[in-house]
């Protein structure tokens, strides 16, 4: 059996494999994130809008529920311990544990931005926490069913190239004199005759515990530096290294939840294996009777197979060895018995396939299976025409919007942002949030401010990442999505946002000048503040809206502030005066901004 949570139906869904059939269906009280089975059988779901898990049982008559527990905002995945459940939760940026039988409260700990997958050490001293964007893994130490401490690790790699000055190759030096960057993007240096690069991994929504208490994190490495032969778009087509800005890897960490090795999920050889890549991984299996790692690539619509490799001993090293496609959008895998089973949620579609008895040599661009059997489900609340053709867009990766492979959702996953800041034509650029922000009180568009219709400004990003286009109907979808997608959670009202509130609208503050209160969007004009990085063309630029700013650090068009406390004490800022108030008012204001 297996059981799919339908986030688009807002269900549980139990499907039988013995024929493959619906099996039961239950209406949930809110959006499904993601769902396990336990091993006494309960069936265990987050629920990512209600902040809250929840059980069910399975029986003749179908779900019954059993209980439901309140955790910290956006709960997403979760993993099952002797001590009870873990569960992060993405919104609340903490993870928490449920303990015992009955999932009684037992203790959080708070953790970077974006957690999201969660797997524990087999001697469950451990947990690690992938995050979807910053390059970060939590370690989090489990001793005795207690949570704490939590250490950062960086999945991050970096990369070396003799070459002349980058002032040289691209025209301007974006580094302060001590060869950090200006800003606060430290992902590029320079000095003497060499050139350096960080590249970051994002879009870690999986992990898996393979061979010796190893674990594996199918991710995608992304890289804002633009080549050296110039680009118009984030990044350029090729990095320095001749790579491109985003690259599918499987993070390699040993038992101790160390980074030891980033491995290419994909040759990058021209277009003969864009078909191949996965540069949006959302789900990961990993099979112990083969030693194979099977991860669910949403953008491609594959399913990759990666073999043990013999020299080096890890498993998800160099090319995939078994591509297997399936219907739209596949975000979950899973094994029963010798079975893989794949859900796609685009098709609402569940696909099963007989997993192979060993993987013999890589995958050639020709070594392509299809699934064996395929179950669609009837979807009672199916999403409407034009926003389903939006999200598969949204996810497409097949060169339509960038020439090198990239999706909307490569930089801004699930409608959000990757936490970068990308080096342009125009200068660095932080990467905005979409979601919650696409309506005519946030133009005009862009740092810049240079277009007043969304329409316009979406052309000028897809010229700029040199796709092959798409059509206004394409485009309107897009948007019809991004608009459907869920906005981030707001932090609650309390007499310290109050305080907060009075503070912004404070005309001597300054805050509310250029941010309207009530809409917390902006004045729709551009501002030079005087506050240009090294390389931007322009001086002005758009004041952005502050809806969800919470959720979308770095600040500033060049990322240049890590958080909003660091934002709002620097007292050189020529934005408000914030920097002029004491700790206890930053903190106020700092605790209404959350609210927006």
């Amino acid at each position: 059996m297996a059981v799919i949570a339908d986030r688009d139906d807002g269900a549980l869904v139990a499907v039988s494999l013995d024929p493959l059939r619906e099996r039961a269906r239950i209406a949930l009280s809110g959006r499904p994130e993601q769902v396990l089975i336990a091993p006494d059988g309960r069936i265990v779901t987050t629920l990512s809008d209600r902040h809250e898990v929840v059980v069910h049982e399975l029986g003749a008559e179908g779900f019954s529920e059993r209980c439901r527990r309140a955790v910290p905002a956006e709960p997403a995945a979760m993993a099952m311990t002797s001590h009870g459940l873990l569960v992060t939760s993405r919104g609340g940026a903490r993870l928490t544990l449920l303990a015992g039988a009955e999932l009684e409260p037992g203790g959080s700990v708070g953790l970077p931005r974006d957690p999201y997958a969660v797997a524990v050490s087999e001697d469950e001293l451990m947990v690690l926490v992938t995050h979807v964007v910053g390059g970060k893994v939590s370690r989090i130490g489990f001793a005795d069913g207690r949570l704490g401490p939590v250490e950062t690790v960086l999945a991050q790699r970096e990369d070396v190239k003799r070459s002349a000055s980058m002032k040289e190759d691209w025209g301007f030096e974006p580094f302060s004199p001590n060869g950090a960057p200006q800003g606060a993007s430290p992902r590029h240096r320079s000095g003497g005759s060499s050139v350096r690069t960080t590249r970051v991994a994002q879009q870690a929504f999986a992990i898996a515990r393979v061979e010796r208490g190893r674990f594996v994190v199918p991710a995608s490495l992304a890289d804002p530096t633009p080549s050296p032969r110039g680009g118009t778009g984030y990044g350029g087509a090729t990095n320095f290294m001749g790579l491109p800005p985003h690259q599918g890897v499987n993070l390699q960490l040993d038992d101790t939840g160390n980074p030891d090795l980033m491995d290419h999920m994909h040759r990058f050889a021209g277009q003969r294996f864009f078909k191949h890549q996965c540069l949006l991984p959302r789900g990961a299996v990993y099979d112990a009777q083969t030693e194979s790692l099977w991860v669910a690539c949403r953008g491609s619509g594959l399913v990759l197979g990666f073999n043990r490799d013999a020299r080096q001993g890890k498993v998800g090293v160099r090319l995939p060895w078994y591509v297997l496609e399936v219907p739209d959008g596949p975000v979950g895998v899973a094994i029963e018995g010798r079975r893989l089973l794949v859900w796609s949620e685009d098709e609402a579609t569940v696909a099963v396939h007989s997993l192979p008895s060993r993987l013999v040599r890589p995958a050639q661009p020709q070594d392509t299976h299809t699934a064996e059997v395929e179950l669609a489900l009837e979807r009672r609340r199916p999403l409407d025409d034009e926003v389903a053709l939006g999200r598969r867009l949204f996810h497409l990766t097949a060169r339509r919007t960038a020439n090198d492979g990239r999706a909307c959702a490569s930089c801004h996953p699930s409608g959000r942002d990757d936490g970068m800041t990308w080096i342009t034509e125009d200068g660095p650029r932080q990467t905005p949030i979409l979601a919650g922000r696409l309506d005519e009180t946030t133009r005009p568009y862009g740092w810049n401010g240079r277009n007043e219709a969304l329409d316009g400004h979406l052309q000028r990003t897809l010229k700029r990442l040199r796709g092959t286009g798409l059509s206004r109907e394409e485009r309107d979808a897009i948007f019809a999505y991004v608009r459907h997608i869920p906005e981030p959670q707001r932090a609650p009202q309390t007499e310290l946002t109050q305080r907060g509130r009075t503070l912004y609208e404070d005309p001597a503050v300054g805050c509310a000048t250029c941010h309207n209160i009530d809409e917390a969007t902006n004045d729709g004009r551009t501002h030079d503040l005087g506050m240009v990085a090294e390389g931007d063309r322009l001086a002005a630029f758009n004041t952005p809206s502050l809806r969800f700013v919470a959720r979308s650090a770095p600040y500033f068009h060049d990322g240049r502030y890590p958080t909003l406390s660091a934002l709002l004490a620097d007292r050189d800022s020529n934005m408000g005066h914030a920097g002029d108030l004491d700790e206890g008012d930053r903190a106020a204001l700092e605790a209404f901004l959350l609210t927006l």
